[in-house]
């Protein structure tokens, strides 16, 4: 066979191709998946691993000769021409502190960041572990792209952490605005909590859910926005069956963004025939059709279906193949790192608030004789827990499904038991502790280290070890503050040999808000105090000490304090109120 010849396009994609006709070149690359014959340039094209994988299937009939693609393949990615916005810090880092609010010092972030920004036009993929801050790592690669335009498009339970929490803390001033469904879309601005049309005239973001992606993309009202520079999908494994209307509203969304990002934490949730429509949404193209995907990576074969009248003949795509081969391309676009494999550079403990937005009958008025009365109090907050355990729940069995062991905090036993039938029902092996366990018996059940424990918060207050789970998350707030640290206690403290993730669940609109301003957003003022919590005698003394012995008082002082004249008819914390 006559000499290979590959190059990059001016396009960004790469060519191989002879100077002579080749039969052997035709018929391999045919059979790659991504590879595609070109007629006005009479050669093979494709994204850089397919032309990679075509010259590697030809080395061992053929003298072939990598050397020119090393430079380019050194570093995992595609050298697709770059955004004309982006240009390349020199200081790898140096650009976070002056460019957010915030800045991280951990390089495998800095490292993704980077990652991000020089992907993201040929469609990047990042599926590092839960709680290594793939939100953070988006956000700040659309600052280095100088993206001004994005679109973030995320699942309806984390919207409002997406808008509220991590873009203003990650991005300096920015222009944030919610999509609404309905007949007519809707904007919310987040900064002025009101209805309005949007005046995109400098940097803007735009917050819509799966749900509603479709409806949106398919209105004039995305007209004012188009195009974006930067599409963000958060969970875009939520877009892995092709024909879907969430898969539709991804591909109309991908098609008016310039730069694509993808964030999971379970790429290929099952199968490999799984992974086929994330990818083909952030990079269309990369591996061509399914069929010749299925063919190759998924062991794809024909069955015979023999039915009550007639037999037919179906391909099975259940299977798995060239999983090495498969493993080597996406390692072209996709960066995922692990918490055994970053640990180092973990902090001990890390605390998130996910906001979940809740029924208005869950959205109880409240007043300051309401916080006097601990009944009343513990009522209005069990009725906002129920209204958010649906989605709370989808949060514990994400983290056990990546494979998490994950202690579910609750307050009632009733809440700890449907955890416990949840878990149950997705195959995940769980245990359930409440006051009524006795000791041994609870030590049995530990012992046993389930991907789902379910306890009330009562009854690990001491005298427990948790140390075999690295998640926790609180289901039902509390308003005492040692209660909470002596929970999360029970998993990091000596003997943990993995960071510790606490993650509290709030009803956005709720008294969950004024819990998490009062008491949860202060737990860090006692770090000391958390890093060897000691017996709850010491615990309440020293936070007594600092002016914390009556939470019922600290609740009244900060609501008097801060909402003065305010119509306490209406929840005080809620968002985007009309």
């Amino acid at each position: 066979m006559s000499s290979l010849i590959a190059e990059q396009l001016p396009s960004g994609m790469w060519s191989v191709r002879t100077p002579d006709y080749s039969e052997r070149l035709r018929r391999t690359a045919k059979t790659t998946p991504g590879m595609r014959w070109d007629p006005q340039c009479s050669r093979w094209c494709g994204f850089i691993d397919a032309v990679e994988l075509t010259l590697q299937r030809l080395a061992p009939y053929d003298d072939v000769d990598l050397s020119r693609l090393q430079a380019s393949m050194a570093h995992g990615f595609d050298p697709l021409v770059p955004s004309p916005r982006y240009k390349p810090s020199p200081k790898p880092g140096s650009w976070l502190v002056r460019s957010a609010k915030r800045w991280t010092d951990r390089q495998y972030q800095v490292d993704g960041i980077h990652f991000l920004a020089d992907h993201a036009r040929a469609g990047a993929l990042l599926a590092d572990e839960l709680g290594l801050g793939k939100t953070c790592q988006a956000i700040l690669a659309a600052t280095l792209a100088r993206a001004t335009r994005v679109l973030v498009v995320c699942p309806n339970a984390v919207k409002l952490n997406w808008a509220c929490r991590e873009i203003p803390k990650w991005c300096a001033d920015p222009t944030i605005y919610i999509g609404e469904g309905g007949k007519t879309p809707i904007y919310r601005d987040i900064a002025l909590k009101k209805l309005q049309s949007p005046k995109i005239d400098g940097p803007c973001w735009l917050v819509l859910n799966y749900d509603i992606l479709l409806a949106w993309m398919s209105r004039a009202a995305i007209e004012k926005w188009k195009p974006f520079d930067l599409v963000i999908f958060d969970e875009v494994h939520f877009g892995q069956s092709p024909k879907s209307r969430r898969s539709k509203g991804m591909r109309l969304a991908r098609a008016r963004s310039t730069l694509a990002i993808g964030l999971t934490g379970t790429p290929m949730t099952n199968r490999p025939k799984d992974l086929w429509n994330v990818v083909d949404v952030l990079s269309p193209g990369r591996f061509g059709p399914f069929f010749p995907f299925a063919l190759r990576y998924c062991a794809a074969f024909q069955k015979h279906i023999i039915g009550q009248t007639d037999a037919k003949v179906v391909w099975d795509y259940s299977g798995a193949s060239n999983q090495k081969e498969l493993h080597r391309r996406l390692e072209h676009f996709m960066l995922r790192r692990t918490v055994e494999g970053v640990h180092m550079e973990l902090p001990q403990r890390s605390r998130q608030i996910i906001e979940l937005e809740v029924p208005r009958a869950a959205q109880q008025p409240y007043t300051v004789n309401t916080l006097r009365d601990s009944k009343a109090l513990r009522s209005i907050l069990d009725v906002a827990a129920d209204a958010k355990l649906p989605r709370a729940l989808e949060l514990v069995l994400e983290h056990a499904s990546a494979g998490h062991n994950v202690v579910a905090f609750t307050h009632r036993r009733l809440v700890a038991e449907q955890v416990v039938d949840a878990a149950a029902a997705a195959n995940l092996s769980t245990e359930l502790i409440y006051g009524g366990v006795p000791l041994k018996e609870r030590a049995l059940r530990i012992a046993r280290k389930p991907s789902v424990l379910a306890c009330t918060i009562e009854s690990c207050s001491t005298g427990i070890d948790l140390t075999f789970a690295d998640v926790g998350v609180f289901l039902e707030l509390v308003y005492k503050p040692h209660e909470l640290i002596q929970a999360e206690g029970r998993l990091a403290r000596f003997g943990q040999q993995r960071p510790t993730l606490f993650q509290y669940v709030v009803a956005v609109g709720t008294l969950d808000e004024l819990i998490a301003s009062s008491v949860i957003a202060k737990i860090d003022t006692t770090t000391e105090v958390i890093g060897n919590p000691g017996a709850a005698e010491n615990l309440r003394e020293d936070l007594s000490n600092r002016g914390c012995e009556d939470p019922l008082a600290k609740l009244v002082e900060d609501y008097e304090k801060r909402y003065t004249g305010v119509n306490h008819d209406q929840s005080i914390y809620i968002h985007f109120r009309t």
